[in-house]
C-alpha cells in the first residue's frame, strides 16, 4: 500500500479515503474521525488505529470529552453500599440445595451490615439492604428445616 507523501489513508469498512494531516486533524477534532478508524501513517508505512496516531491523539481525546455534560459542581457523591449488593446476591443464592443455608446466612449478616452501613450513608443501599433480608430469610428458613429434617434421620 502506497500513499503519496504526506497523504494518510482512513479506513471504515469498506470505504478507503485520502486526507491530508490537516484534514485528518480537522476530522478528529469535528468527531468524523473514530478512535477504532484504521489510519494508514504515510511515515510509518502501516496501518494504525486512530487513537494511535500521535498527530491526531490529542484532537481525539477533546472530542470525546466535548459531547459529555460536565459534573454539577455541588454534587454529593454517595458511595455504593456493597454490604447491601453482596447481601441480596448472596440471598439469592439461597437456593441451591445444601448450601444454600450457608449463603443465605450470610446473605442475612451482609444484608444486615448493609442496613448499618446505609444509616452512616445518607440511605445509600437501605432498599437494597431490605430486600437482601427478605430474600435471604425467605430462603434461610426452609433450608434451615429441611437441613433439621435431614439431621434427624
Amino acid at each position: 500500500m502506497r500513499t503519496t507523501q504526506g497523504q494518510y489513508m482512513i479506513s471504515r469498512g469498506s470505504r478507503d479515503i485520502f486526507v491530508t494531516q490537516d484534514e485528518l486533524r480537522r476530522r478528529a477534532r469535528s468527531g468524523l474521525l473514530a478512535p477504532s478508524d484504521l489510519v494508514f501513517h504515510p511515515r510509518l508505512g502501516r496501518w494504525l488505529y486512530a487513537h494511535e496516531v500521535a498527530e491526531v491523539a490529542e484532537e481525539l481525546r477533546r472530542a470525546r470529552q466535548l459531547g459529555r455534560a460536565a459534573p454539577p459542581e455541588n454534587t454529593v457523591v454517595v458511595p455504593v453500599n456493597g454490604s447491601a449488593v453482596a447481601g441480596l446476591v448472596l440471598g439469592l443464592m439461597g437456593y441451591i440445595p445444601f448450601v444454600g443455608l450457608v449463603l443465605s446466612g450470610l446473605g442475612l449478616y451482609l444484608s444486615g451490615r448493609g442496613l448499618m452501613v446505609a444509616q452512616q450513608h445518607l440511605g445509600s443501599g437501605h432498599r437494597l439492604s431490605v430486600a437482601g433480608l427478605i430474600v435471604s430469610l425467605a430462603f434461610f428458613l426452609p433450608q434451615l428445616c429441611a437441613a433439621a429434617l435431614l439431621l434427624s434421620l
